[in-house]
């Protein structure tokens, strides 16, 4: 994927790492089946010794990983990117949390936990609020004269990807327990699983970018070519057609909008 500066199909990373994590899910999926509960804080063991490897490697190389992608490539700082967003041990954290959710609702099969109206509007608020302090919680730090504060990048970098996930760990499992409301219903319409969801800001800017030139471009080359041809053809083949008589003595011109109306052909010598 990345070797010494050269970026070659960096998208290529997440099934770098899907496959990894496939590989190693019996030695997570197993146990928890066998010993169930009792494996539980092994997982939360794994995942708080994963966090805090991040947060030392962020602390100790001094990164600022709230800067835009554009950034670390400017700083060259590939290494670094690498360990703290294409690594396992990044992204093994949300996915362990996510085979948590999925024993939880396997083990409840067709039960609800019956939650009162406040917990689920607690619910509901908490992952409102840390979804907006991921987004927009770096916004100072993404400044361009923006001083690195270390151990803000430190905490920010082991923990806001834990945060997300809970954040959609909730509302599956609120949408799963008919707490969703609205959202479930929108998200259950097939319209919404069909199509695609444009996830970032920049990736929305990029959609219509693109639109727009398709538009652009390909109404230019309907009206150059394709308009005149159409036109042209229509002309060619309009109204009246000349045919020979099969003598040679005479010519019979056959109108065939008259003709189709009345269902005759009329001749003239």
């Amino acid at each position: 994927m990345l070797l010494n500066s050269v970026k070659c199909l960096i998208h290529t990373w997440y099934l770098s790492v899907d496959m990894q994590l496939y590989v190693l899910a019996p030695l997570v999926l197993i146990p928890l089946h066998k010993w169930r509960k009792k494996f539980i804080p092994v997982i939360i063991f794994i995942m708080a010794g994963l966090s805090s490897y991040t947060f030392y490697v962020i602390l100790e190389e001094e990164a600022n990983i709230m800067k835009s992608i554009e950034t670390f490539w400017s700083l060259n700082l590939n290494k670094m990117f690498v360990f703290v967003y294409f690594g396992i041990q990044t992204r093994a954290v949300p996915w362990l949390l996510g085979v948590l959710l999925g024993y939880g609702i396997f083990n409840l099969k067709e039960q609800r936990c019956q939650l009162s109206k406040l917990t689920v509007t607690a619910g509901w608020v908490c992952s409102l609020i840390t979804v907006l302090a991921i987004i927009f919680g770096p916004y100072e730090a993404q400044q361009i004269l923006a001083k690195n504060d270390v151990l803000d990048n430190a905490f920010y970098g082991s923990l806001s990807r834990i945060g997300w996930s809970l954040c959609v760990i909730w509302l599956i499992f609120a949408c799963h327990q008919g707490y969703g409301g609205l959202l479930d219903s929108f998200l259950s319409y097939r319209s919404s699983r069909d199509c695609e969801v444009v996830g970032t800001y920049e990736s929305f800017q990029r959609l219509w970018r693109d639109l727009g030139i398709i538009m652009t471009v390909s109404t230019f080359l309907v009206l150059i070519f394709e308009s005149p041809i159409v036109a042209l053809e229509q002309f060619l083949l309009r109204s009246e057609h000349k045919r020979t008589n099969i003598n040679g003595r005479s010519t019979q011109v056959v109108d065939l909008d008259e003709s189709s109306q009345n269902g005759e052909i009329s001749s003239r010598m």
